[in-house]
């Protein structure tokens, strides 16, 4: 069972994954390797508790569930809305490609945002080898000999995503941001209201000079009537040619998509992807069709979105990881198709509430509800140790802390937060906290751990004194008002359901 690397990210098809998980074996620690072993026997373990629940569930009562989930599906059809055109935008590689525009010898390159610790993301090259988002530096070095890494420079994606944010507000004044890369956009009330096209001044370059962006392909033609600005740039000293033109956006969803994308790129030379459907889910997903620098529109037919739906794998199903996949596959279920046609199944082994969560996905239905209000303020987690002053061992601990709080959250119903506290003691047990707010939902580990480390680097200069606690925590938090991650949440009913029914099934 492979639950440790997942190569599914964009730029990263035809991988040879076995040579990728053997170097990170071969890099990897005992403590590691442990650790992965016990999260695999913990998949075994429910793999087979659920198999064994199976195995007494007769056929009248898989009958009667299969009947249970028709009559939940068919409520479900009858709150289906297809009339809402929904948008998620995601910026392409954001933090490699803020650092590729700003330093044109990067572009031509694999390479990394990160330290060795801890990678941040990769662009386009450097996912050729296997190398992402999460993974520890060095052990990408080995992956790609030739990786170049840049440091983290918050400060400056956090600047260019208010810039994209601008963009986004425009079409949708209550746009919901992701994260610092990516936008929700309800687009509904701006398609009404568009009536005429839309001519937008275009500049692009050409030249000797490669610093500024988007540059025009050497293969494309330039048109006569075109404006040309001769520029000489401050940076390299050779001649840019701004070339200045006009392009006309229609009045259909695909036009305005366009358009936002177009807009993103003049304004910030970063390119970005973009999913159109009628849900945030669904959009979500199509925004990974065709990546990098391009959209897809998934048309607002109940019988399109189904038969998409159909041939989808369930791991690209944003809340399915590898293992909520691990223990479907146990049952047969491959595509979200499989989610349909083993409902019954499903519903036998798992709560109901994430039964129906499944259900919901496998009709391409919307099921992703944002919830602001809960009594719950906070989520943390800390750790006590050994007083360490090394400040790679104290980046290591705070990484898993991350990793740790992150994956708690989803048990919670908790999207993310928009502050993150850093919590210190010392070995003189001192004790200080440090708290950093932003405009966006901090909402897995790449966004979360560079905020703590710069806390963290910034309390230790000119301090020498060794730390015996780290803690992190998260506030002023976003609900999902649904609970759709099964592989962090729940367990603990399953398990306790798991053992009643086999437990009434033996008695009988």
């Amino acid at each position: 069972m492979a639950l440790t690397y997942c190569g599914d990210k964009a730029g990263m098809a035809s991988l040879d994954m076995n040579r990728i998980k053997r170097i990170i074996a071969d890099n990897t620690g005992q403590d590691f390797q442990h650790h992965e072993r016990q999260v695999e026997k913990q998949v075994e373990e429910r793999i087979k508790n659920k198999c064994e629940m199976l195995s007494y569930a007769t056929n009248e009562q898989l009958k009667r569930l299969e009947e249970e989930a028709d009559s939940v599906a068919i409520k479900m059809e009858e709150h289906r809305s297809i009339n809402r055109f929904w948008v998620h935008i995601d910026m392409d590689a954001f933090y490699a490609s803020v650092e590729c525009r700003d330093k044109p010898e990067l572009r031509t390159v694999p390479m990394a945002v990160g330290g060795d610790a801890m990678l941040a993301t990769s662009n386009y090259l450097a996912r050729k080898f296997g190398v992402r988002s999460a993974m520890p530096g060095f052990i990408a070095k080995k992956l790609c000999p030739d990786l170049v890494i840049v440091p983290c420079d918050m400060h400056k994606y956090i600047r260019e995503s208010n810039i994209v944010r601008s963009i986004f507000q425009y079409y949708d004044p209550n746009m919901f941001m992701g994260g610092l890369d990516e936008a929700y956009l309800d687009l509904t009330d701006f398609v009404g209201q568009r009536i005429f096209p839309v001519k937008c001044k275009r500049i692009r370059y050409t030249g000797d000079c490669i610093c500024r962006l988007p540059l025009i392909p050497s293969n494309q033609n330039i048109s006569e009537d075109a404006e040309r600005v001769v520029i000489i740039c401050n940076r390299c000293n050779k001649e840019r040619i701004a070339i200045i033109d006009y392009v006309v956006f229609g009045t259909g969803l695909d036009d305005i998509v366009n358009q936002i994308r177009f807009e993103v790129e003049q304004l910030t030379g970063l390119t970005c992807s973009a999913g159109i459907a009628t849900n945030k889910m669904l959009a979500k997903i199509c925004t990974d069709l065709n990546k990098p620098n391009g959209q897809f529109y998934l048309e607002a037919d109940r019988y399109k979105i189904v038969d998409f739906m159909n041939s989808l794998k369930i791991r690209k199903v944003p809340g399915i990881g590898p293992k909520c996949e691990a223990i479907l596959k146990s049952i047969g279920v491959e595509k979200c198709s499989d989610l349909f046609e083993k409902r019954a199944k499903i519903r036998y082994i798992f709560t109901n509430l994430h039964s129906e969560w499944l259900l919901k996905v496998s009709l391409g239905l919307d099921a992703w509800e944002i919830d602001k209000g809960s009594n719950q303020k906070s989520a943390g987690i800390g750790r006590t140790f050994a007083p360490k002053q090394n400040f790679t061992e104290l980046c290591q601990i705070l990484y898993k802390l991350c990793r740790k709080l992150i994956k708690s959250l989803p048990s919670s119903r908790i999207v993310g937060g928009r502050s993150a506290t850093l919590s210190i003691k010392f070995a003189t047990f001192d004790y200080i906290t440090r708290c950093k707010s932003v405009d966006f939902v901090i909402q897995n580990v790449e966004m979360l751990y560079p905020i703590v480390e710069g806390l963290l680097k910034k309390e230790l200069v000119g301090r020498h004194d060794a730390i015996r606690l780290l803690g992190v925590r998260l506030s002023d938090l976003i609900f999902y008002g649904f609970n759709f991650d099964e592989e962090n949440g729940e367990e603990e009913e399953e398990l306790q359901q798991g053992k009643e029914i086999l437990k009434e099934n033996k008695n009988n």
